[in-house]
């Protein structure tokens, strides 16, 4: 039988080093019966050292010095009177006096379910002694009822009754002054908690947890109207107003729906709880058949189990644990690292999210629900301990599902543009060749020329016969050819044989080289003329008569492409891009029904080329196969007989 612990006790301000098992062995000892869950958890330091600056100012020195971190336990029950009992022998005999010096808060939880049932009436009390303790306060207001929880806090004393007449009592002896301490009367104020003001003509629903687009809100705001529409048939007379409106921060949508009568308001609010939907009361879902949200539905990750276990042999043991109504899937895979390829591990859907704690006892040694079969499914690895790896809603594994179908069409579609800027990065440099020509103001036109072919390497020209430069020796770059002049050379030395100069040049005569060249630039209207062996030598002056007028020099045009035929061709390789995707889907889509259906495996894949061929189907027929079983089965039987018979 499954149990239920939303009952129990919280023990606040313990040190960091008390652990689950040190209140389980202690209270173990001082014989509380009814303890089934122990939880400890920490809690930060600052509202520690407000809290003991108010209790004990000592206490707050110590803390400021040492600054040690605190800790607050849980501790479930299964009744309500063992819980109370196990409160007050706790605050009597002082058990977590042994465990710490510091002064320890106990307090009682109750359920929500039965919270209604049980008053709490809140008291502040005043004129407390400075130097009072927790313990103290707590065991004197106890001798006239029984408690939730007492609390001290900047001088005043905070006091919550379980019952009404116990409260009544405690107010009359305060106002009789009857409740001192040290000799003072105190003083008592009721503390009433003001709840929010709502008229009970209007039935109010909380926000969607689908957020939509500004070009979407109108459609959603329909297709909520339709839905609490179909749900209050019977009341649409009475139905005054539905209001949808979205919020402006998250962009979801919320509404709330005006009745003329309460009687009205009351009866809609039965027929919308037993409705179909089965939502809770204020809170609403849009109608999609594919997105099932239900909060009470847990997932649980379970690792790491032995390579014998299945599917069968795990549900075996849980039903056991939680009943044949607790599991509702129970799915058992082999992970994909081959580092972790000798183990596997387990996804559990449970119909409640508190069947959770139940699979954590079962897996804890030291707790009293802890069983020996499902622990003897796990291998016996030092490394990898018996863990509930994570615990959450329903809900949010399928938002984990919708973002991960997003990142992989984000990613096709960055591989999709990727492809199709490597095939434009082909043909990119030759359309750049012509497409932008060198124009600059600040450059006279005789130097501005088309861009040169690539120019050969060194090696290269000395294969091809052309003289080798000394290293004292400056290269000359022509205006509209590509290749290497000597400055240094004249007229006298061009009948000598081509190869390297033997031995360096003298100073005088570089000397005198360099003033004939200084002269050479500074004629007028100098021409120069390639001559034997590839050296140049100057040509005499002209007379003006005979001089011919200078030609422009040609620029090559950028080529002529048709930006038509080039869209085209980009739309045609993108669209061959896009079909092979579809296919790709499509394919990991019905692998595994074919690999089911098909009786010669070695045939699946040829089925499937077959079934998604988009050339002879469109998208829809081979999604319609999906969706219907028979059809695809005939289909498979076909194409498995014509691919037989080919053979």
């Amino acid at each position: 039988m499954v149990r239920s612990f939303q009952k129990g006790i919280v023990i606040d301000n313990l040190p960091s080093y008390i652990t689950q098992e040190m209140l389980f062995h202690e209270f173990k000892n001082q014989k509380i019966d009814g303890a089934l869950t122990f939880k400890v958890t920490k809690v930060n330091n600052q509202s520690k050292k407000n809290f003991f600056k108010t209790v004990d100012p000592k206490l707050a020195k110590k803390q400021s010095e040492d600054e040690q971190t605190f800790v607050k336990a849980f501790v479930g029950f299964s009744d309500l009177g063992a819980a109370i009992k196990a409160r007050n022998q706790l605050t009597h005999t002082k058990v977590i006096s042994k465990l710490s010096d510091v002064p320890s808060r106990v307090a009682l939880i109750i359920s929500k379910d039965k919270e209604s049932a049980y008053s709490k009436s809140n008291f502040v009390l005043m004129n407390l002694p400075e130097n009072i303790n927790i313990r103290e306060f707590d065991e004197k207001i106890q001798q006239y009822g029984s408690l939730v929880s007492t609390n001290i806090e900047r001088g005043k004393g905070f006091v919550q009754f379980l019952d009404d007449k116990e409260a009544k009592e405690f107010q009359k002896a305060c106002l009789n002054k009857q409740v001192q301490f040290d000799g003072k009367p105190v003083e008592v104020h009721i503390l009433k908690k003001q709840e929010p003001k709502k008229t009970k003509t209007t039935l109010y629903f909380k926000e969607y947890p689908q957020t939509f687009p500004e070009s979407e809100q109108e459609e959603a705001k329909k297709t909520i109207e339709a839905h609490l529409k179909e749900v209050l048939k019977e009341f649409q007379e009475e139905i005054s107003s539905i209001v949808v409106s979205f919020s402006v921060d998250f962009k979801k949508p919320y509404s709330f729906v005006n009745f003329k009568t309460e009687e009205a308001t009351a009866k809609a609010e039965k027929v919308y709880k037993e409705s179909e939907v089965k939502d809770k009361f204020n809170f609403v879902s849009l109608p999609n058949p594919n997105y099932k949200y239900n909060d009470n539905k847990h997932f649980v990750y379970i690792k790491p189990l032995k390579l014998d276990v299945t599917d069968k042999s795990l549900t075996e043991v849980l039903q056991k644990i939680l009943g044949s109504d607790g599991v509702e899937s129970v799915r058992v895979k082999r992970p994909t690292h081959p580092r972790y390829q000798d183990s596997q591990f387990a996804t559990i859907l449970t119909k409640e999210a508190n069947k959770q704690d139940y699979i954590k006892e079962a897996l804890n040694e030291k707790s009293p629900h802890f069983e020996k079969e499902f622990l003897a499914l796990f291998t016996q690895d030092n490394k990898t301990k018996n863990t509930v790896c994570s615990c959450y809603p329903y809900s949010r594994h399928q938002a984990y599902l919708a973002r991960r179908q997003q990142k992989m069409f984000q990613n096709n579609n960055y591989n999709q543009q990727f492809q199709q800027q490597q095939l434009m990065g082909r043909n990119m440099p030759q359309m750049m060749f012509g497409m932008f020509p060198m124009q600059n103001q600040f450059m006279p036109q005789q130097f501005m020329m088309p861009p040169q072919p690539f120019q050969q390497p060194y090696f290269q020209n000395m294969q091809q016969g052309q003289q080798r430069r000394h290293f004292s020796q400056k290269p000359q770059y022509q205006n509209n050819q590509g290749h290497f002049q000597n400055r240094h050379q004249s007229q006298g030395n061009q009948n000598l044989r081509q190869g390297p100069p033997q031995g360096r040049p003298n100073y005088q005569q570089n000397r005198q080289q360099q003033q004939n060249q200084f002269q050479k630039h500074r004629q007028p209207q100098q021409k120069f003329q390639p001559g034997r062996g590839g050296h140049q030598q100057p040509q005499q002056q002209q007379k003006p008569q005979q001089q011919q007028p200078v030609q422009p020099k040609k620029i090559l045009q950028p080529k002529k492409i048709d930006p038509v035929q080039q869209l085209r061709n980009n739309l045609a390789t993108f669209k061959k891009q896009e079909k092979r995707n579809q296919i790709q889907v499509l394919g990991q889509l019905i692998y595994p029904k074919v690999a089911e259906l098909a009786k010669n495996k070695v045939l699946v894949n040829k089925i499937i080329q077959m079934l998604v061929d988009l050339e002879t189907f469109e998208v829809e027929e081979v999604l319609e196969l999906l969706e219907d079983r028979q059809s695809l089965v005939e289909r498979v039987q076909e194409s498995e007989e014509l691919l037989q018979q080919q053979q």
